[in-house]
């Protein structure tokens, strides 16, 4: 099929990983460029979800020796495979985060300000599997409440989205149900009306996830609310302290979740507005596009 219409330009995106290897021998066979989209990590991902052989880093060294530009999603992710692999090349690796789309937040309420509430209404969104497990954080919770049940009454966890056996599990085992809602998966739309509908939100960053942004962190921040990042220091942490837009709680700690539940029932999102409103700007989904096509556009034109 490609022989009778050939490409200008392949560009494939991980995972799953063995795309880069097809679109390898592609690029090479019609002589047009090679750029490797990094949506996640391959032979250097810690998550399960990634498998490996003992073909895999041969294979992702001969694919970036040969691409001609390659995206990462985080600036960390991006000094990483620089320093791990000697056939990236520094001005062939760039950064091209992901985003959100302001067109899924057109009917959403542009409230900034809340006042502090006697409960404390805290929301995640997304998935309780695999590399995002709650148990940290429920045990966190449990031991808090445990030591100052007088917080029964000031907090409520809304947990929205699937949730694996191991997540259905830690739930069922969580000794005060009253202070959690559990939600099946909702559409878009929904989620985004209860993300504004609350006062804050969560994101669980366990180990491994440093050089990572969860994609529900660019809709927390969307959303106006703040952000309650529960878990290991990384990309997540940096960015909501670098935008004023909440707190980090370290694992495994209930007087340091204690503070900053706290910290975030009069949290003041307009405090730094500005600074944000330009942030969500430069990472709407059009403009990031205009950003990838900045790079590869070039890399076409040389070819034609």
């Amino acid at each position: 099929i490609m022989a009778s219409d050939p490409p200008t330009m392949v560009r494939p995106s991980v995972p799953l990983c063995l795309t880069f290897v097809a679109a390898l021998l592609v690029a090479r066979r019609f002589g047009v460029p090679l750029v490797l989209d990094y949506r996640d990590e391959w032979t250097e991902c810690p998550f399960e979800f990634v498998q490996k052989d003992g073909t895999d880093l041969t294979w992702e060294r001969r694919c970036l020796r040969h691409a001609d530009a390659v995206f990462f999603t985080t600036e960390s992710h991006r000094q990483h495979q620089l320093a791990t692999f000697p056939e990236l090349a520094p001005e062939r690796a760039h950064l091209v985060s992901n985003g959100w789309d302001p067109d899924e937040f057109a009917e959403s309420r542009d409230e900034l300000k809340r006042a502090a509430h006697r409960t404390l209404s805290l929301t995640y969104t997304g998935s309780l599997a695999g590399q995002t497990p709650p148990h940290d954080f429920l045990a966190s919770l449990e031991r808090l409440l445990t030591g100052e049940p007088a917080w029964i009454q000031r907090i409520q966890v809304q947990l929205i989205g699937r949730r694996g056996p191991r997540a259905e599990e830690a739930i069922r085992a969580f000794r005060f149900p009253e202070v959690l809602e559990i939600i099946d998966h909702v559409g878009k739309v929904e989620a985004i009306r209860r993300m504004r509908e609350s006062d804050a939100l969560l994101v669980l960053t366990g180990e491994g996830f440093e050089r990572y942004l969860p994609a529900k962190l660019f809709e927390y921040l969307a959303a106006r609310r703040p952000v309650l990042v529960y878990g290991s220091q990384g990309e997540a942490s940096k960015l909501v302290e670098r935008l004023v837009a909440g707190v980090l709680c370290p694992p495994l700690s209930a007087s340091a979740l204690r503070e900053a539940f706290v910290q975030l029932s009069s949290w003041d999102m307009s405090s730094n507005d500005a600074t944000v409103r330009q942030w969500l700007r430069q990472h709407q989904r059009p403009a990031l596009a205009a950003l990838a096509f900045e790079i590869i556009e070039p890399l076409a034109d040389a070819v034609t």
